[in-house]
């Protein structure tokens, strides 16, 4: 909903490839189906060969609030 109200809203989404969550095409892929989500302001950094666990990192926090704002 919030995408749909704010379409100017900008996302940036990280996720590791090799997560125990989800596999990497289906989160990818996920993002895509997002509904009101645009192309343009849609953000992705795809962690090659990271775990779940990574995303713990307070540096990796900094680094997607960081190119959100870019």
């Amino acid at each position: 909903r919030l995408i749909v109200r704010n379409p100017q809203v900008k996302v940036a989404a990280a996720w590791g490839t090799a997560s125990e969550l989800t596999d990497d095409a289906t989160f990818g892929n996920d993002l895509k189906s997002i509904p009101g989500m645009r192309k343009d302001s849609l953000k992705t950094m795809r962690m090659k060969g990271q775990k779940h666990a990574f995303a713990n990192d307070i540096y990796l926090h900094a680094a997607i609030i960081r190119e959100a704002l870019v």
